[in-house]
């Protein structure tokens, strides 16, 4: 692998480095890539860059900067090399995410159901009732309206992820989101 590839990478003995065990030695899980890099010439490099930048740029890919007082877009930036993650330390994560989606999910659940959590102290009322939240959206319109049998609505969550199981096998769905748009969300 040549040298170069990592001569002016700041290797610091003060943080964990994910890429490298050691000066100008990748770990294992990361020599692949290297060997990806180190076969591909600059401007090979180069167009790469200039190919993932373009499509960003093409496909509208972006964020905002609330506190940005012109508040403009911007495009997202995408680093070209991925973070690696060897199979040990993701199968870590993956249990932890999924610790939490179940947790979350249950949670929701029973924000939006019995409010157990709500009656029995466990979680502030405040915390849901206290924002213009989708919570509070969901329980308005089904107290102000009667829907056709098999119709539902439902809070998508910060994620989206709670809409999941409720898709499947759904032949139509509409879809409300305020996250392009001054209002707060639930609004």
């Amino acid at each position: 692998m040549p040298r170069e590839l990592l001569a002016d990478y700041p290797l610091s003995a003060a943080r964990y480095d994910e890429m490298l065990e050691a000066p100008l030695t990748p770990r294992a899980h990361w020599r692949p890539m290297f060997e990806q890099l180190a076969a591909a010439s600059a401007a090979q490099m180069k167009e790469r860059i200039q190919a993932v930048q373009r499509q960003v740029r093409e496909n509208g890919v972006s964020y905002n900067v609330y506190a940005d007082p012109e508040g403009a877009d911007r495009p997202w930036e995408l680093d070209v090399l991925p973070l690696i993650i060897p199979p040990d330390e993701w199968r870590g994560i993956a249990a932890a995410v999924a610790q939490r989606a179940q947790l979350l999910d249950l949670i929701l659940g029973d924000i939006y159901g019995a409010q157990a959590l709500l009656r029995d102290g466990l979680l502030p009322a405040t915390l849901v009732y206290g924002h213009a939240l989708g919570v509070q959206v969901v329980r308005a319109l089904s107290e102000r309206y009667e829907l056709p049998d098999g119709i539902e609505i439902l809070e998508g969550g910060i994620s989206g992820m709670e809409l999941l199981d409720a898709l499947s096998g759904r032949e139509y769905i509409i879809v409300c989101d305020a996250i392009r748009s001054d209002a707060r969300p639930g609004s």
